[in-house]
């Protein structure tokens, strides 16, 4: 039987995309953030750009680059990171251990739209801004490296 490569890799251990859509998308903690919906490829370089992340029918879809993606296999996508949207929704304590409220929205900010900020739900009507230097650990919750009076 003659094997059938392409470049350095037998055509038998390639993955076809269409194995690839639908499958579950984890973050480097394990988590599932969504499902690939569609893959982006770029037709010059003939490589993998980007893949479309389905959120749910009440989640809004997301980009994730090449650069975010740790491996594909034909059970899934791995991350290297958590996506910065996964964080919407949190609790967020200030350094006292004091809950403060919950991650409303995060955003880039500065004249090079570098920093992250993130927009803290803090009461029925109001919100907080705090930017990315201000922050100690973002894990199951953020935890902030200030102390929150309000």
């Amino acid at each position: 039987m003659v094997e059938i490569k392409i470049s350095d890799i037998p055509i038998k251990d390639t993955i076809k995309a269409s194995e690839v859509i639908g499958k579950k998308v984890f973050t480097i903690t394990g988590k599932v953030y969504g499902r690939v919906r569609d893959i982006y490829l770029n037709p010059r370089a003939l490589t993998l750009e980007a893949i479309k992340v389905d959120k749910g029918i009440f989640g809004k879809n997301h980009y994730i680059g090449k650069n975010f993606i740790e491996k594909i296999t034909k059970t899934g996508v791995k991350l290297i990171m958590d996506p910065i949207n996964a964080f919407v929704g949190k609790n967020v304590y200030d350094k006292k251990g004091k809950k403060i409220g919950k991650v409303k929205l995060i955003e880039k900010v500065g004249p090079k739209k570098d920093i992250f900020a993130f927009v803290i739900s803090v009461g029925a009507c109001e919100e907080i801004v705090i930017e990315e230097r201000d922050i100690k650990k973002i894990g199951d919750d953020v935890q902030l490296k200030l102390e929150y009076i309000g």
